[in-house]
């Protein structure tokens, strides 16, 4: 699970319109610094529902759908 933690602050950049979907606001309302336990932890608990809204080609994709979530240990 450490792999994708590291992947998601990593790419935290790129998906910034899927973690709006998430709802957790920053810990000091900057977005440089995003709560990202928590996003994750939401995240996890239903990922189709945040990736839905963008096509496969979205980068939202890049670190979730290409078999990482289960490479880092993550069995759905």
């Amino acid at each position: 699970m450490a792999n994708f933690m590291s992947s998601w602050k990593y790419y935290h950049g790129l998906t910034k319109e899927m973690r709006l979907l998430l709802e957790i606001p920053p810990i000091d309302g900057n977005e440089k610094t995003p709560d990202f336990i928590p996003e994750m932890e939401k995240f996890l608990k239903d990922p189709w529902t945040y990736l839905n809204p963008w096509p496969y080609s979205h980068s939202a994709y890049l670190f979730t759908v290409n078999p990482q979530l289960i490479f880092f240990g993550h069995p759905r």
